[in-house]
């Protein structure tokens, strides 16, 4: 998951002529090579009796890390309703991927069902060791609020005195509207 500068020796006492090619073109040892790619490193040599030996070597440069995708889910998000999480992984020489949900192994495209608080988490390497890792948190609530609770005045209750103070409890965030003679508040 780096550059690599091949260096290249020929010996031989009676040497007389070499070849040394990256892919097909020339190449000069001690060049370093940057850019990701597969590369055959091609050496030949032919000595003054007519001697002569070759050899290739095949590597591949990889400095990508591998794209993780989620869908079916946004971070932060609370949802009123089931989802279903969508992970991708995407690289050209992956060798692993791990997908949790709340900390427990998941398999992507699985419906998400129960209502509570949720931590899903991506990871992937290539065989080049380059590594990625992804998360979303994400909530489901599909639970109606319970019905507010009027403390003052109790309900149902006549109160002859303005003004009036109302007090009552509700789920947090829930909404709550005041009817008093057909009119909200």
């Amino acid at each position: 998951n780096h550059a690599v500068t091949p260096v290249v020796n020929f010996a031989d006492a009676h040497l007389d002529s070499t070849a040394l090619l990256l892919n097909g073109t020339p190449y000069v040892s001690g060049t370093p090579i940057t850019q990701d790619g597969e590369y055959t490193l091609y050496a030949f040599a032919l000595d003054q009796a007519g001697n002569q030996s070759d050899t290739s070597v095949f590597f591949h440069i990889d400095q990508t890390l591998p794209v993780i995708t989620i869908s079916g889910v946004e971070d932060g998000a609370l949802y009123n309703h089931d989802v279903i999480p969508v992970i991708t992984f995407d690289d050209a020489h992956l060798d692993s991927t791990y997908l949790t949900l709340n900390d427990a192994p998941y398999t992507s495209g699985t419906p998400v069902t129960l209502d509570r608080a949720y931590s899903l988490y991506a990871w992937a390497t290539d065989r080049a060791a380059n590594t990625a890792e992804k998360s979303v948190r994400f909530s489901i609530d599909k639970t109606p609020p319970g019905p507010p609770v009027m403390i003052i005045p109790p309900d149902s209750s006549t109160v002859a005195v303005t003004p009036v103070t109302v007090e009552g409890l509700a789920e947090p965030r829930a909404g709550v509207t005041l009817i008093v003679n057909a009119g909200q508040y």
